[in-house]
């Protein structure tokens, strides 16, 4: 039995360590200010954000300006989005789907009881309030047609934002959330109907977080350190609800709603984000594939004669992202590995061959970086090795210590 106590010294300087200064980004919201976007506030205020380096600025829904394309010409930019961005994909926009926050989308079409709409066949004629966004969303567009009705078939509104133009009856249905409207109707004791996508089998993703390609190209390590501040806010969030619901009461309440609120939108989007069953920010490939094949059996056809591959759209953060720097390192240096022959079972000979522990990591991380040209030189004296090492960074050594070693013969 060995008791040994390893330290790993990884000495290949691929990237600097040092401290530099934040980098500012831009998050932008496709909604206002409330618990549906609390991942980010709570990564921003807890630090996640700056501990990556980053200065992170939210700002809400502007309906002067479209989301994709301003994500598109503005560098350092990210913005949450609908279902609707696959149809931006299918017309060649350039942007990567990093994490899809909700699992079941909480988008759904309410109207007031008295107005009669049952099905998306009573909507014809009627005026519906949505954002242009929402009016894209493949599942609202999907339950709306799968009922044989045409989309000008509906009088669409620009969305106010204010929920008393559906209780006045300046539209007869509009665009909601189940975590945000159904709780202020019920309050008020407004009876109303919900048209759920999801009840007509069209269920998909809601929240997606997205960034341009050239964010990702020029960036990879910012956008990497992005979406993983990003989701460690959300698992706070969907973790300490009652806490992030105070966060957003006191710095984000732009619509001043009420704590109580908060904290019942948190606990139902907590449900649609299926965290529990690990699923948080998942994309699967295939769901994202049934929305685009969806909008081109929907008529979209200005949009499906581009079928783009949606998998080369969708961030994967296991793939280990370079910088420009990096990439031209990795392909024009070459690396040694300093090892030692007679340190077992880290470093030894068999069979005229150099094998053990460290080899075999070696092996790997030259697989995995995917260095073009590796070798491994064999040095028995520490210090010469060190020495060396401080005047040519592309030679490496492993350093162990050995604070204990106890063999036991059975």
């Amino acid at each position: 039995m060995y008791k040994i106590k390893i330290t790993t010294i990884f000495l290949l300087l691929v990237t600097t360590l040092y401290a530099k200064e934040l980098e500012k980004i831009t998050i932008q919201l496709d909604w206002l200010h409330q618990f549906q976007f609390a991942g980010y506030y709570v990564a921003k205020e807890k630090g996640f954000y700056e501990k990556e380096s980053l200065d992170v600025s939210i700002k809400e829904y502007n309906s002067n300006f479209n989301i994709v394309n301003k994500i598109l010409t503005t560098p350092n930019s990210y913005a949450v989005g609908k279902s609707s961005l696959i149809i931006d994909i299918l017309d060649n926009k350039k942007i990567i789907l990093l994490s899809a926050i909700y699992q079941n989308s909480p988008m759904v079409l309410i109207s007031k009881k008295e107005s009669n709409i049952t099905s998306p066949s009573d909507l014809k004629n009627r005026s519906v309030m949505l954002t242009s966004d929402a009016r894209s969303a493949a599942s609202i567009n999907a339950m709306i047609i799968s009922q044989g009705l045409k989309l000008s078939d509906i009088s669409f509104k620009n969305h106010s934002f204010d929920l008393e133009d559906l209780i006045n009856g300046n539209t007869e249905a509009m665009g909601c959330y189940l975590s945000n409207e159904p709780y202020l109707l019920e309050k008020r004791g407004i009876k109303y109907n919900v048209l759920n996508p999801k009840d007509y089998g069209f269920d998909f993703y809601g929240g997606i977080f997205f960034t341009s390609q050239d964010e990702l190209k020029n960036h990879s390590q910012r956008v990497r350190a992005v979406y993983k501040a990003t989701m460690r806010g959300w698992e706070y969030a969907f973790n300490n609800i009652e806490e992030t619901a105070k966060l957003i009461f006191d710095k984000y309440n732009t619509q001043n709603k009420t704590l109580e609120q908060l904290i019942y939108e948190g606990n139902l989007l907590k449900k649609l984000s299926k965290i529990d069953e690990g699923l948080l920010g998942d994309i699967e490939k295939k769901k994202i594939d049934e929305i685009k094949r969806l909008y081109i059996l929907l008529g979209f056809g200005q949009y499906a004669k581009n079928r783009a591959n949606v998998e080369d759209f969708i961030y994967d953060s296991s793939n280990i992202q370079y910088s420009k720097d990096q990439k031209n390192y990795i392909e024009q240096s070459k690396i040694t590995l300093l090892s030692d022959n007679n340190f077992q079972p880290f470093a030894m000979m068999m069979n005229n061959e150099l094998t053990g522990i460290e080899l075999d990591y070696w092996n790997l991380l030259i697989k995995k970086l995917d260095f073009k040209n590796s070798n491994v030189e064999i040095t028995t004296n520490i210090k010469e090795s060190v020495e060396r090492i401080k005047h040519n960074p592309n030679l490496i050594k492993y350093a162990f210590s050995k604070r204990v070693l106890q063999i036991k013969q059975y």
